[in-house]
């Protein structure tokens, strides 16, 4: 019990001292590995000092459990990975709490960081929970990393919907000039994609000054209706 209790002190001091020199109490990726290391730590020793109490030796527990750890080894391999994976993405800087990240098609803000998994709040404000192996695995974006603040709308339109391209560029950045609040101005952009069997997939992009969920759905909201006037009724959003 002495040790568990040294595990909790020295965690209460590393976060004292890490508090005291980052100047705020923010709870970040190295406060999360702090907490969850100290956890495991103090269980296993907590684990030892009841084999110990029960004056049972160490090694023959765990000779004693050979066959029986190999099956465990098997059954517990993907939470063992995930474990590790998890060591991974709180020790690196790739991810933090608070990132505003696309994880394949989830696009949201970064809410926690744990050994299982990642949860992601999505732009619906749902809680979308991800695995740490395939957050390795998948091909992610970290906007919050990015030096700009871009956000685009991908849409795709009919050959007989079709009008200039300069034209509905301006239409579109017409209808949001007067957010210049929150959107660079000079950011707008209007480039065409792709061509598929008489389709064209477009991307609008501009740059936000600064991130702001509400302002983006609003934002995105009016370039909708805009396209909808520009263009005839039938068109259709792809994945941002």
């Amino acid at each position: 019990m002495a040790t568990v209790l040294m595990v909790l002190i020295s965690r209460r001091a590393i976060l004292h001292l890490y508090y005291r020199r980052k100047g705020n109490k923010n709870r970040d990726n190295f406060v999360v590995t702090i907490n969850q290391l100290s956890l495991i730590v103090g269980g296993l020793l907590l684990f030892f000092g009841v084999l110990k109490l029960m004056h049972i030796s160490i090694r023959e527990f765990f000779t004693s459990l050979t066959i029986f750890a190999a099956a465990l080894a098997l059954i517990f391999k993907d939470y063992v990975s995930n474990a590790l994976n998890g060591m991974i993405l709180m020790f690196s800087d790739t991810y933090s709490i608070g990132d505003r990240v696309r994880i394949g098609q989830h696009k949201g803000k970064i809410e926690n960081i744990n050994l299982l998994n990642l949860q992601l709040l999505d732009d619906d404000d749902d809680l979308v929970i991800i695995p740490n192996n395939i957050v390795l695995q998948m091909t992610t974006v970290n906007y919050s990393k990015n030096p700009g603040r871009f956000v685009s709308l991908e849409f795709e339109l009919h050959h007989t919907q079709m009008i200039p391209l300069d034209q509905l560029e301006r239409e579109l950045t017409s209808a949001i000039s007067h957010e210049g609040a929150i959107i660079k101005t000079g950011t707008t952009q209007l480039r065409a994609e792709e061509f598929t069997k008489g389709n064209m997939l477009l991307r609008f992009r501009f740059e936000m000054l600064r991130y702001d969920k509400a302002a983006e759905r609003r934002i995105k909201q009016q370039l909708w209706l805009k396209i909808s006037e520009c263009t005839a009724p039938r068109f259709s959003e792809k994945n941002t």
